[in-house]
């Protein structure tokens, strides 16, 4: 994981967590652990700390299996997977709110075909000049710059 005080990657685990709040109370409903391999793909250890590291041969039949599988996979296809584990166990809601890091058009796209497009997504468009926006004002994509002059 990236450490931005030391501008290094050192080790440790980030934790995707799925949440359903009410306005005042907040419920975790599930979570993922995640970690990064880094530029040095050493996962910010050294050769002596990776080898010192345990490690076990996991059965397949058992939850650590698939737990084990999560902390390789890709953050944003653990939160649609997060998200239609939920709609599958019966739990409603009517808006997915996410970090900025989150938004983009596979994610707003997955959340809009939850409950049958009853879902809507809230989270803040990423500033990058490179990305166009369609919104149903503009008659063509747009960059942040021009979406900003045209309000």
């Amino acid at each position: 994981m990236f450490d931005h005080v030391t501008h290094n990657f050192i080790y440790g685990m980030k934790c995707l967590t799925l949440a359903l709040s009410d306005g005042k109370s907040c419920y975790p409903i599930d979570f993922s652990l995640h970690r990064e391999k880094g530029k040095k793909k050493d996962y910010g250890l050294t050769l002596k700390q990776r080898k010192e590291q345990f490690k076990e041969k996991r059965n397949a039949k058992n939850p650590d299996y698939a737990r084990k599988a999560e902390c390789d996979e890709s953050k944003l296809k653990m939160a649609k997977r997060m998200l239609c584990h939920a709609v599958g166990h019966g739990i409603n809601f009517k808006y997915v709110l996410a970090d900025s890091w989150f938004t983009c058009e596979s994610l707003i796209q997955a959340v809009r075909e939850l409950c049958g497009g009853s879902v809507h997504y809230i989270g803040l468009a990423k500033m990058t000049p490179k990305l166009r926006y369609q919104t149903r004002k503009s008659k063509r994509p747009q960059n942040i710059h021009e979406l900003r002059q045209s309000l």
